[in-house]
């Protein structure tokens, strides 16, 4: 829709511009009606150009879009496989920590049935020592036979009592042996069925940790994709957000060529006067209500001090930008035509006035143009519109103070503050 308009605006600019009878044609020095009419082709070629790469830029956006959808869904996938690994790690250090309960039982019984089993091995063993004991003990005081007993016996009855006492002795004390032998056995017994029990808890708990192992290796794994994965889509949501910004960058140019489109071939100005702060030598702020920015001389640019001829006034494009002082224009000189060897190279669109005291005042880096040289301009006239053409950084006016002279190229570039007060 747009170049429909650019086109047919165009058409009937040129129709205008072959009726010189029609409508009288005033251009500056450096232009002529073939330079208008070429401009004004560039900029309807430019134009499109810049909203073929609008589009291309939402489109590029548009599947940066996509693509941050679907790593989203990506790192949710992995998301809730930690989630569930997380889980299942917890699950099995909860199992482990109920088998160290367990082991810790169990070892309590080995280590009381090794008391029990030390405990009767003493008693077998003092058993035994006292069977020793009284054997010793009969054998020093000298073997009793049988005979003995018969022929030392008062009766038969009498004798065989004393074999009988002789014969408990000894069963009592081997009975006592077996007892204590058994129970030993008995403990070992239990203590093997606690000692298998203590094993296999230990194998589980061997088992788990291995199983614990594995599932912290995969856990690992999906936190490293999972991360992976949203540094890529933080790097697709920095690639969006310079699009965005490109795309603004386009978006304004778009509307400076808009602009100067519908200012091209009309050099004739406006008669739109301003009010501003007047100063004591009789000059007005070229911005009024805008404050000053960079000041005049030196100053830090890119890393490096540089002079600075003239001061900043910052603004949003399109910002009217004033004649500090009646006067006439002597240049008027927009960026396409501004070549090297003009002697404004790196102003951009830039319009100089010399004024009746004989100075020259300089506005450089506009968007548009709306006075022409040889114009007469009265102070507060709007002569041209805030931009960044040229070499500049952000919409803002560069305003400079000349010297008088014949001619204001190599004119001594003054302090402007010596002639202006910010607003």
């Amino acid at each position: 829709m747009k170049k429909r308009h650019l086109t047919k605006l165009l058409a009937i600019v040129l129709a205008a511009t072959m009726s010189v009878g029609v409508l009288p044609i005033t251009v500056s020095a450096t232009s002529s009606l073939d330079q208008v009419q070429n401009k004004k082709q560039q900029l309807a070629e430019k134009l499109d150009d810049l909203q073929g790469k609008n589009k291309e830029s939402a489109e590029y956006q548009a599947a940066l879009d996509e693509q941050i959808v679907v790593m989203q869904q990506e790192i949710d996938i992995y998301q809730s496989q930690e989630d569930n690994l997380n889980s299942e790690i917890s699950a099995k250090e909860a199992q482990i920590s109920q088998l160290n309960s367990q082991l810790l039982d169990t070892q309590r019984e080995v280590d009381e049935k090794n008391a029990e089993i030390e405990q009767k091995e003493q008693e077998k063993q003092k058993t035994i020592d006292q069977l020793k004991e009284r054997m010793v003990a009969d054998y020093k005081a000298g073997q009793t036979t049988t005979l003995d007993l018969l022929l030392t016996a008062d009766d038969f009855g009498e004798f065989m009592a004393s074999m009988e006492y002789i014969k408990r002795i000894a069963k009592h004390d081997q009975d006592l042996v077996e007892t204590l032998t058994q129970q030993v056995e008995e403990i070992n017994q239990n203590k093997k069925e606690v000692e298998t029990k203590l094993s296999e808890l230990e194998t589980q708990k061997s088992d788990l940790e291995a199983q614990l192992d594995e599932v912290r290796i995969q856990y690992d794994e999906a936190s490293s994709v999972r991360a992976s994965k949203e540094a890529a889509q933080a790097d697709l949501n920095a690639k969006k957000q310079q699009s965005i910004q490109y795309q603004g960058d386009i978006q304004q140019e778009i509307q400076e060529i808009e602009e100067q489109y519908e200012n091209a071939g009309q050099p004739n100005g406006t008669n739109q006067i301003e009010t501003g702060t007047i100063s004591g030598s009789g000059y007005m702020w070229p911005v009024p209500g805008r404050a000053m920015g960079d000041g005049y001389g030196s100053r830090v640019l890119n890393g490096k001090v540089v002079n600075h001829w003239g001061i900043d006034i910052p603004a949003p494009l399109g910002t009217n930008i004033c004649a500090a002082k009646s006067g006439t224009v002597v240049v008027s000189l927009d960026e396409e035509f501004n070549k090297q060897g003009s002697g404004y190279g790196g102003y951009g669109s830039v319009v100089v006035i010399q004024h009746d005291d004989g100075y020259y005042t300089l506005y450089a880096h506009a968007s548009a143009l709306l006075a022409y040289e040889g114009q007469r301009v009265e102070q507060g006239q709007v002569i041209a519109k805030v931009g960044h053409s040229g070499q500049a950084y952000g919409n803002h006016l560069h305003f400079e103070v000349r010297d008088r002279t014949k001619e204001p190229k190599t004119a001594r570039k003054l302090n402007p503050l010596n002639f202006v007060s910010p607003s």
